[in-house]
């Protein structure tokens, strides 16, 4: 059955760097993506520190079943579910999945991600010598110009927030889950929700799926390179 849809963020993240994405950034991306629709969530525990006590995230399986177009989306919803015996924290799950996807997460990669990006006609693979590479197809070309030029304008938000926040929030809208991959605007994510709200702004503009931007906190969690990298 054909993929619909727009490419998921892990898609896109692999398709601009394709034999170079790394299984971990890719549970990364499809980690944040998940969050955003709804798929997963994050319960912040109280756990003692040093002299006072820290919140720490964990991560959560809802109800919700991931868009259609995900199809790697069970199979990390799983892992966060059976990574709950050792209680669910994002290192639990960074290291279940590394026995459900293999060292270094690349099945995550060669199962899920690949397959999607040769069916929709944007990857085709190539050999050489003994190694297994993918190139870019016409279309996939032209597909990583369009979203180097959407991740391009993405860069422009912070500057916005404060000039227009309402073009801002219009501006992540369009990207949809495609802001995913601009880590450094996390910290502005709490400001784009605020500036979500402002009267004028169509909360359904987005492209992509439904996308909601959580604290910057829960989001730095997921980010830091120390917990998925």
């Amino acid at each position: 059955m054909a993929i619909a849809g727009p490419l998921t963020p892990p898609e896109a993240a692999y398709l601009l760097k394709p034999n170079s994405t790394t299984g971990f950034a890719t549970l990364k991306v499809a980690t944040l993506w998940l969050l955003s629709c709804g798929s997963l969530r994050i319960e912040e525990l109280e756990k003692p520190g040093l002299f006072w006590m820290k919140k720490v995230a964990h991560l959560r399986a809802t109800d919700k079943p991931p868009p259609a177009e995900a199809r790697f989306g069970p199979a990390v919803i799983e892992t966060v579910q059976l990574a709950q015996a050792n209680g669910g924290r994002v290192s639990d799950v960074v290291k279940r999945a590394q026995k459900v996807f293999g060292t270094g997460c690349v099945g995550l990669n060669s199962q899920y991600v690949v397959p999607m990006l040769i069916e929709r006609g944007l990857l085709e693979e190539r050999k050489s010598m003994l190694l297994r590479i993918y190139a870019h197809t016409p279309a996939g070309s032209a597909e990583v110009e369009r979203i180097d030029a959407a991740l391009a304008g993405a860069r422009q938000i912070p500057s916005l927030l404060k000039k227009d926040p309402a073009k801002a929030a219009a501006l992540a809208l369009s990207l949809g889950g495609l802001i995913l991959l601009v880590p450094k605007l996390a910290p502005h994510y709490k400001s784009l929700n605020v500036a979500m709200q402002m009267p004028g702004v169509d909360p359904n503009g987005s492209t992509d799926s439904p996308f909601s931007f959580r604290s910057e906190e829960h989001t730095s969690e997921l980010q830091s390179p120390y917990v998925i990298s």
